[in-house]
């Protein structure tokens, strides 16, 4: 018989079993299969095996329910409350999160996380002690653990579980500097999405997606948000995060900078960094040949003008003019004309004479079908620019 199988031929015979001793003598194949792959005792297979067939039924078990299945007062149900701790404990199921007012549930009540789930379907139990091989996969683990951290499992857990992987990894710098860091837990967990999500190609995120994982504990999450936001959090302060104003939306931006990388990956921090300079595909100013463009008294004089005004120290000081008056710094050009009039080599040597680098962008990478997508690949481009503007 399959695993699943003596799951299921447990739960049908324990049915108004009352707990009984004959229960034990009656499944005795099917809860020593159970127990031995937990590596837990007879009535803690038991109870594993009605609370994983209620999850996949209803999404949890609580106490009523599981008294309820063997025919047993609550209060008989409570006798066997370390067996349930323990399997708690060995993280064989969770507590769910009952902090939604609106939630119909108010008993204890417990479900099997997805993780066991599919270790019970592959007929093996994931163990991540000493298998993870370097700081890059352990982001990789802690970022699934945190995308797959459901409303039932509750920031709690994903904390809990997040920091027994790092447990589990001592042998790794990031674990060490995790488990040993003086941060609050939920900055730490913070700063490692900020750079998964920069491994994963993200340089910005926003301050609501990268507070997501903490979605059942709004006055938790408003209150690191505000902080995020106005530049008090730690991570802000210590120079591991910058924040700035998003250019399309109301939430503001988070990037995490090469001391906050360094801080959580030491020297390994240097390849992703190097990983993400190639992906921006700038153009640098020194690798711009010099050519010399005919143009007409008019439009030598716009590019002449706009050279002085790119010059970095004039541009600084108008900047600041525009600041005082309330005005958004910057200025946008605009060229236009026929094909192969000069327009993209003028920006190529305005570029050169001026220092600064060039991000091309192809118009159909900004296209979408989709409704609002265009929008946000327009942002995207505007954001990354804004990041090479501050590395240049």
């Amino acid at each position: 018989m399959k695993l699943t199988d003596h799951i299921e031929n447990m739960v049908q015979r324990s049915e108004d079993s009352k707990l009984a001793p004959s229960i034990f003598k009656n499944c005795n194949n099917s809860i020593r299969a159970i127990s031995n792959f937990l590596n837990c005792s007879d009535m803690q297979a038991v109870f594993f095996a009605f609370i994983l067939h209620n999850t996949l039924e209803t999404g949890s078990a609580d106490i009523n329910e599981i008294s309820g299945h063997f025919g047993v007062s609550v209060m008989h149900i409570l006798r066997y409350k370390p067996d349930l701790d323990s399997l708690v404990k060995n993280r064989y199921i969770r507590l769910e999160n009952n902090t939604n007012p609106f939630s119909n549930r108010r008993n204890i009540s417990y479900f099997v996380h997805p993780t066991i789930i599919d270790s019970i379907l592959r007929c093996k139990l994931a163990d991540g002690a000493g298998k993870i091989k370097n700081n890059f996969e352990l982001l990789q683990r802690i970022s699934e653990v945190i995308e797959s951290a459901s409303e039932q499992a509750g920031y709690e857990l994903v904390e809990e579980d997040v920091f027994a992987l790092c447990e589990q990894n001592k042998n790794l710098s990031m674990a060490k500097t995790l488990l040993s860091s003086k941060l609050h837990k939920t900055n730490l967990i913070i700063l490692t999405i900020m750079a998964s999500k920069l491994m994963e190609g993200e340089d910005e995120v926003s301050v609501s997606d990268a507070c997501e994982f903490l979605d059942n504990q709004k006055p938790m999450q408003l209150h690191i948000r505000r902080d995020l936001m106005s530049g008090r959090n730690n991570l802000i302060e210590r120079g591991f995060l910058e924040i700035s104003p998003s250019l399309f939306r109301g939430d503001s931006e988070l990037t995490i900078t090469d001391k906050g990388l360094k801080y959580l990956l030491g020297k390994e921090a240097e390849e992703i960094t190097m990983k993400t300079s190639k992906a921006r595909r700038e153009i640098t100013p020194d690798n711009i040949q010099p050519i010399k463009l005919f143009m007409n008294p008019k439009e030598r004089e716009q590019i002449n003008t706009l050279t002085s005004l790119f010059s970095f120290e004039r541009f600084k000081m108008i900047s600041q003019r525009m600041r005082e008056k309330n005005m958004k710094a910057g200025f946008s050009a605009l060229f236009y004309g026929e094909p192969g009039t000069g327009k993209t080599e003028s920006v190529y040597q305005l570029a050169r004479e001026t220092g600064r680098s060039i991000l091309p962008v192809e118009i159909s990478s900004a296209k979408s079908m989709w409704f609002g997508e265009s929008e946000k690949l327009i942002k995207d481009i505007f954001d990354r620019y804004q990041k090479l503007q501050k590395s240049t």
